[in-house]
């Protein structure tokens, strides 16, 4: 059985619920072994630890090695799962053939970096030939009322709560830094490709 995907509880743990969110749309809820997502929680939030818990959310290297860590964990449990890191404007991309693209055309999915008001973390769940369907693990109603800037190519969608709650245009991803759920976060794109190996 599968559960909804989770939102954050705090304004600064978006990637830690992207990455539990890529493993129970992946997984039924009795495939996830309980210390994986002990261990995703204790490696992600690792900004600025020692100026306040974790206050500017989680690096582009903690899932970096969060990717690896998954690899390598299907040595020792069997866990039918691969992760791929992807860094920079040519593989976090929406252009067609990019690794982010054509990884999505192939089933995965990706936890990835863009700009909500600050950087942010979201999972895309799926992709068409005009939309991206994410899920932004920011709880928020529309519109997204903390945001100084105007909202344009996002939908809200409330009723895939297993798969997405946004639905947003391409093009968006694909806009300059400051633009909502653009790719270009502040500190670069980043993204990490997970998909089951069994299926």
């Amino acid at each position: 059985m599968k559960t909804p995907l989770r939102y954050q509880v705090t304004h600064y743990d978006c990637g830690t619920a992207s990455f539990v969110n890529a493993l129970m749309y992946l997984f039924e809820r009795d495939e996830i072994p309980f210390e994986v997502v002990e261990y995703v929680t204790s490696v992600t939030g690792d900004r600025n630890l020692g100026l306040g818990g974790g206050r500017k959310g989680t690096s582009g290297k903690a899932f970096a090695f969060l990717a690896a860590w998954c690899n390598d964990y299907v040595a020792s449990s069997g866990m039918p799962i691969r992760c791929k890191a992807l860094l920079g404007s040519e593989e976090v991309s929406m252009r067609e053939g990019s690794p982010l693209v054509e990884g999505l055309r192939r089933g995965a999915v990706a936890v990835c970096g863009c700009c909500l008001g600050a950087d942010h973390y979201v999972l895309i769940t799926g992709i068409d030939d005009e939309h991206v369907y994410l899920f932004d693990p920011y709880y928020d109603t529309w519109p997204l009322h903390e945001l100084s800037v105007p909202v344009v190519g996002v939908r809200m969608d409330w009723d895939h709560p297993h798969a997405y709650n946004r639905i947003v245009e391409r093009w968006v991803l694909e806009e300059p830094a400051g633009t909502p759920y653009s790719l270009e976060a502040k500190v670069g794109r980043d993204a990490t490709l997970m998909w089951r190996t069994d299926q």
